[in-house]
């Protein structure tokens, strides 16, 4: 913990700089590479493995380690498919 506390001062100290000179394109490239591991995602789940929708919510939440997300998919129905999902393949990353 230590490590990190230690880590994360010293990445701070740069950070004001940093975002003034590349913050747009640090922005473009996280949403870009967000919604890239998305879609194929979507494509690899539905396509390639056959799941069905919530099945493809629980496994992209937990590819993502989303919580909030899982939350949400398990939100919108009475079954477990969501979460039964995401504990199979948050195991693998």
């Amino acid at each position: 913990m230590l490590f990190l506390a230690g880590a994360g001062t010293t990445a701070g100290a740069q950070f004001v700089q940093v975002i003034q000179k590349q913050g747009w394109s640090l922005l473009l490239a996280g949403a870009v590479i967000t919604i890239l591991s998305v879609v194929v995602g979507l494509f690899l789940t539905i396509k390639v493995f056959k799941l069905e929708t919530l099945g493809t919510l629980g496994a992209l939440t937990a590819a993502m380690t989303n919580p909030p997300g899982l939350a949400a998919a398990n939100n919108q129905t009475a079954t477990d498919r969501p979460p039964w999902h995401n504990a199979s393949v948050y195991q693998l990353h």
